[in-house]
């Protein structure tokens, strides 16, 4: 028991620092880290390439941006236009619905008059042929 009473306590001393500490300790180290062209001048060349190196990240960055928004442009066209299509074929099939409609009450009036003249006119079978 005593044993694991001295290891949590061991664990508690090990476990990491407060925040306060924490913010001590960054800003220490970014104390040690950050430098001017005045106090080291030797670094100015690697900061610059650091600089170009994230200008043409950016530049890279803008160049995807530019291709997606173009090809989201182009299917947005494509989405329209389609749309456009899908209204014309729409448009034509009520138009043919409407037309076998007319065609359907032709054809019925057709056949009406049709019988309603055969029931007025009977039409006479002609004599077979003499043999």
């Amino acid at each position: 028991m005593r044993d694991l009473e001295s290891e949590l306590h061991q664990y508690e001393q090990s476990k990491a620092p407060s925040p306060a500490e924490s913010r001590s300790s960054i800003s220490t180290y970014f104390k040690r880290v950050s430098w001017s062209k005045e106090t080291d001048p030797e670094r100015e060349p690697l900061y610059k390439s650091q600089q170009t190196l994230k200008d043409d990240e950016i530049e890279q960055v803008k160049l995807n941006l530019n291709e997606a928004s173009d090809a989201i442009h182009g299917t947005i066209g494509k989405l329209l236009k389609r749309g456009d299509d899908l209204g014309d074929i729409q448009n034509k099939s009520e138009e043919l619905g409407n037309v076998g409609g007319m065609f359907k009450k032709s054809i019925i009036l057709y056949a009406v008059g049709v019988w309603v003249l055969k029931q007025i006119f009977p039409v006479k079978a002609p004599p077979p042929p003499p043999p």
